[in-house]
C-alpha cells in the first residue's frame, strides 16, 4: 500500500505538464489509454494504465490478508484510498485527478480481493481435507 501511495504522489518528470485538471467524465482520463497497451506498450500512458490496475491488485490482496476477518471493509477502504489519492493529486500535487483512474484502481482492487479470497478458500479446503484424512486413517487403524 505504501508503494501505491508513493507511486501516485511522486512528481512525474516524464509526463506532460498540466495545470492540475479534475476529470470527472468517463474516458477523459486513464480508461481512454487502454489501446496504448497494444499500440505502444513501453509508452508512459501504457505504464500508468497498467500501474493503476496492478498496484491496486497488490493493495486489495494485501488488505484481505491483513483484514481477512473484516474483509467486507477491504473494497470500501480501497475506494476511499483511491479517491483520496486522486483528490491529493488534483489539490496538492497539481496533477490530473480522474474518475477513470479510480475505476481502474477499483478494478485492480477487486482482482486482488478475489485472488486472496480464492487462495484462502483453497487453502482452507486443503487443510480441511488433510484433517479429515488424518481422522479417517486414525479411525481405520484404531
Amino acid at each position: 500500500m505504501v508503494a501505491t501511495v508513493v507511486a501516485t504522489a511522486l512528481p512525474r518528470s516524464l509526463a506532460i505538464e498540466t495545470d492540475g485538471d479534475l476529470v470527472l467524465q468517463l474516458g477523459g482520463g486513464g480508461l481512454g489509454e487502454w489501446r496504448n497497451l497494444f499500440n505502444d506498450p513501453p509508452s508512459l500512458a501504457s505504464i500508468e494504465w497498467a500501474a493503476n490496475i496492478l498496484l491496486y491488485v497488490a493493495v486489495g490482496f494485501t488488505m484481505v490478508v491483513a483484514w481477512f476477518q473484516q474483509r467486507r471493509f477491504v473494497l470500501p477502504a480501497c475506494l476511499l484510498l483511491s479517491v483520496l489519492i486522486e483528490i491529493a493529486q488534483f489539490l496538492v500535487l497539481g496533477r490530473v485527478g480522474a474518475l477513470d483512474d479510480v475505476l481502474l484502481n477499483m478494478g485492480g482492487a477487486v482482482i486482488g480481493y478475489l485472488a486472496a479470497v480464492f487462495l484462502f478458500a483453497v487453502g482452507d479446503r486443503r487443510h480441511t481435507q488433510h484433517v479429515r484424512g488424518r481422522r479417517l486413517r486414525s479411525q481405520v487403524s484404531g
